[in-house]
């Protein structure tokens, strides 16, 4: 009996010090409801304005697939600060990551980035649209976690990738991009798995030990 549990600890040591680490993500700013859709016309980029009320991890950054039905063309999502410092950037395509929306409108496509840790203050996220070939949302109602605070809808005539600028045509505003959150208590710390794992194989060493 002595020596199966000592081979049952090591196997467990021995997948704790090997597990991969993996945790769940939450869409920070969800639409919730069919919506008006635009063409973006001559908004190049669109966004939103946000608050950070306590520190998050970013994982990903994502786009509104009006329809469900694939984009016409790839756009690079942007985080800056509010002072316009980009800090993170992916390019959203079919190929990215499908990620159900709420809204009977559509849903979203995510791609993944370095996770980035963004302090409390204030922040804007924004998508580029080079053309008018996939729309966005306009006059819908919003649903964003409680760790941040929707402040403002963001809009811009530039002629590249850049933060968009201010906007208040419509309101809430017009929308595409999105972030997603890392949930940081989903899974313990690789080093907290590490330290259980070896101290189950100790525990089994000493087993073995007493059983001879």
């Amino acid at each position: 009996m002595r020596q199966f549990l000592s081979r049952w600890i090591v196997a467990l040591a021995m997948l704790l010090g090997t597990a991969s680490i993996s945790s769940a993500s939450t869409i920070a700013l969800d639409v919730t409801s069919p919506t008006q859709l635009f063409s973006v016309g001559g908004f190049n980029n669109v966004g939103w304005q946000f608050q950070v009320n306590s520190t998050i991890t970013v994982d990903g950054l994502g786009l509104f697939d009006v329809g469900s039905d694939g984009l016409a063309e790839s756009h690079q999502v942007g985080l800056w600060t509010n002072g316009g410092v980009l800090l993170a950037s992916a390019t959203i395509s079919n190929g990215s990551t499908f990620v159900t929306s709420v809204s009977t409108a559509g849903d979203w496509l995510f791609q993944n980035i370095t996770p980035l840790a963004l302090a409390p203050g204030t922040y804007i996220v924004g998508g580029f649209y080079a053309t008018g070939a996939d729309q966005v949302l306009a006059s819908t109602t919003i649903n964003a976690i409680p760790q941040i605070s929707f402040l403002a809808s963001r809009a811009s005539f530039d002629v590249g990738f850049a933060p968009p600028g201010v906007y208040g045509i419509v309101q809430p505003g017009v929308f595409g991009p999105s972030l997603r959150i890392q949930d940081q208590a989903a899974v313990p710390e690789p080093a907290s798995l590490l330290l259980l794992g070896s101290g189950l194989a100790v525990v089994a060493l000493r087993l073995r030990r007493k059983g001879n």
